[in-house]
């Protein structure tokens, strides 16, 4: 491992490397560009992506069998097994407070990972976590910090290399992001750039696995679908590989505040919120009303409706009357992370009681 690079050194390469990919872009020589999108049915086997090297088993049988997950040719090495991993809410949905896919996938290799992650965070989150986690002992790091991108590729490329620089000579793995829109490509450039300035500097090509396989993503183009949050740790893990010492573990995370937005991209309240714990959660819901409950993928939800009840009251002397009570539906599941929308049957309103004369 080299020394640390001077800041200001570093910034100048970088600017030049991403102002002659640039220009080859200009001309129509752009080579950065992602693998076309294709569709995978169910059973079939998808194209090897030609650009990458690695391969990990998808998640459902939706998803393609292999994808291709990293940029470089060089096994990741590190000096032991403590791995503090920095991002948005991209890599939030994988912490142990949501999907806990990230842990799922590393442990078993030895690994003891942090993950500081939070919804709506920019470049700028990294130095935060950095300050605050920096000198906590860490063997290697992840930063996965783009998609919330301010659109000032000099700020984005001055932030990042202070990251770099302040995390020292460890081993340092960078994310490309999925380009949902064009501006993003500036940061894919600055990334990938990267590792021909730093030479403890390494690519997982999010941008790649996404672009050939868009059913990893929400509608939105940028979060992943639960079985896509599976695909981005097994990429990680398969890009990593055993660590040099174990056992592994996961690790308490120290930044949790996803007051900003929700790990799926939908809006905040919609039943996709932050919540995290295991508890079961119970509620009901009367006609007429409609709720969202939350419940973690994979779990069951099990859901009990009364039948309505009607009541019949003769008044002496007249005829009779009906009263009829709505139904209660109760709802019961297992934990959160799915949204499953509730909306009970509604009934009739009561028919009028006639007193006779």
């Amino acid at each position: 491992m080299t020394p640390r690079r001077d800041r200001l050194g570093a910034l100048c390469v970088v600017a030049a490397l991403c102002l002659s990919a640039c220009g080859a872009t200009a001309q129509g020589g752009d080579t950065t560009s992602p693998a076309p999108a294709a569709v995978i049915g169910v059973g079939e086997l998808p194209p090897p992506l030609v650009t990458t090297t690695s391969t990990v088993p998808t998640a459902t049988e939706t998803t393609p069998e292999t994808v291709a997950v990293t940029t470089t040719t060089i096994p990741f090495s590190a000096p032991g097994n403590r791995i503090l991993m920095i991002g948005d809410s991209i890599l939030a949905s994988t912490s142990k407070r949501y999907s806990n896919d990230m842990c799922r996938a590393l442990v078993p290799l030895g690994w003891r990972v942090a993950v500081e992650a939070e919804v709506s965070r920019g470049i700028d989150f990294g130095l935060d976590v950095v300050r605050a986690r920096g000198d906590d002992g860490w063997d290697a790091a992840l930063v996965f910090l783009g998609t919330n991108y301010g659109n000032d590729e000099n700020a984005y490329l001055r932030t990042l290399n202070r990251i770099i620089t302040e995390l020292g000579d460890i081993p340092i793995v960078l994310v490309t992001v999925s380009e949902y829109r064009d501006e993003v490509r500036e940061v894919n450039q600055v990334v990938t750039t990267m590792p021909e300035v730093y030479d403890n500097i390494s690519v997982v090509d999010w941008r790649a696995i996404t672009a050939a396989y868009p059913d990893v993503l929400n509608e939105d183009g940028i979060h992943p679908t639960p079985a896509g949050r599976e695909v981005l740790a097994e990429a990680v893990a398969t890009h990593l590989g055993a660590a040099p010492t174990s056992p592994g573990s996961c690790l308490d995370s120290q930044f949790t505040d996803d007051s900003s937005g929700t790990i799926d991209g939908r809006p905040t309240g919609s039943g996709s919120g932050s919540g995290s714990g295991n508890s079961a959660t119970t509620t009901t819901v009367r006609a007429g009303s409609a709720t969202t409950t939350t419940v973690r993928a994979g779990t069951t939800t099990t859901t009990t409706v009364r039948p309505a009840t009607t009541t019949t009251t003769t008044p002496s002397g007249g005829s009779g009357g009906s009263t009829t009570t709505a139904p209660t539906v109760a709802t019961t599941t297992t934990a959160p992370a799915v949204t499953v929308p509730t909306t009970p049957a509604t009934t009739a309103a009561p028919a009028p009681t006639t007193t006779g004369p």
